[in-house]
């Protein structure tokens, strides 16, 4: 068994923290335009941080100092940031889904791909890559709860048919961020299972 660092416990706290989002969108009387429209001004704003950390001296002594330690390899030096992902992720995923496909699409981002990473660093086995399989299995048994709390709102079939995507999505070695890769294609084989767009 390895110890996570930090870094991992920070970057994972800031993860889970991101499913306040969507739980609100499902909870409380929010419109699909004014959740898109509150993302929307998130990812601007994200977007801005990333430009100042980038281009002035002030912004990266700043995250030098207090952000960095969080931060992967590529991040620092000229990548988006995976919380600027993670918001672009929610806004694509509710932009084209259905609400509660919009939700559960998410919080298996959120969840799924946090339990995977812990899974898999914790008790690193069948190592695919970077990814292992057991972190596969830490994030199914994540994405499994979620459909089981929302199967009155998704049917269990399509649910599971769409955590298996998502998790076989985060085992692949695809170059898009899976942020954005996890919610889509699950939400996609969801909306499929469900019946279609129609």
């Amino acid at each position: 068994m390895i110890a996570l660092n930090k870094s991992e416990y920070a970057r994972k706290s800031i993860h889970v923290f991101s499913s306040l989002i969507p739980l609100a969108y499902m909870t409380l009387p929010i419109s699909k335009i004014l959740m898109l429209g509150v993302l929307g001004f998130l990812i601007l704003f994200a977007i801005g941080i990333e430009t100042i950390r980038k281009n002035t001296k002030f912004g990266q002594n700043i995250f030098e100092r207090y952000f960095n330690f969080m931060l992967r390899d590529f991040e620092v030096k000229d990548k988006l940031t995976g919380a600027t992902w993670v918001l672009i992720g929610m806004f694509i995923s509710i932009l084209i889904f259905q609400k509660y496909v919009a939700v559960m699409a998410i919080l298996f981002m959120v969840f799924g791909d946090t339990f995977a990473a812990l899974t898999g660093k914790i008790m690193p086995i069948g190592k695919i890559g970077s990814k292992t399989l057991s972190g596969t299995m830490g994030g199914l048994l994540a994405c499994l709860f979620i459909v089981f709390e929302m199967k009155t709102h998704i049917p269990f079939s399509n649910g599971l048919g769409g955590a298996f995507v998502a998790m076989g999505v985060e085992l692949l070695p695809i170059s898009l961020d899976d942020n954005i890769t996890i919610p889509l294609s699950s939400g996609l084989v969801i909306t499929f299972l469900s019946g279609g767009f129609a």
